[in-house]
């Protein structure tokens, strides 16, 4: 996703991506972004850490949960709570972080 969403955030100015609600310090890392990104549209808490969630059953959970809760709100036939890469639910990610939160009311 992060390769995908690159060119997006890369048009972004600084004041955009602070309305967006990204810190100055971290304005260029792309990752944080989309994961930034991924954790609002799936409603997670801004403070749960991604690297964190494979160390910690609970995390886990609240993770596949969330991506559950949103592949049952895309329709999705089997949801299963994984972001395969490639799959539907990535794609659907990218789209809605395009449209949802890079995509600034201004026109971005």
């Amino acid at each position: 996703m992060i390769t995908n969403l690159t060119p997006d955030i890369t048009q972004l100015t600084p004041e955009q991506l602070t309305t967006i609600g990204i810190r100055d310090n971290v304005q260029n890392n792309q990752m944080y972004i989309v994961l930034f990104c991924v954790k609002r549209r799936l409603e997670l808490d801004q403070n749960l850490q991604y690297g964190e969630i494979g160390k910690d059953n609970e995390r886990w959970q609240e993770f596949s949960d969330a991506i559950r809760k949103y592949q049952e709100a895309k329709g999705a036939n089997t949801p299963d709570g994984v972001i395969d890469e490639g799959g539907r639910t990535q794609k659907w990610l990218e789209a809605d972080i395009r449209n949802e939160c890079l995509n600034l009311p201004d026109g971005g």
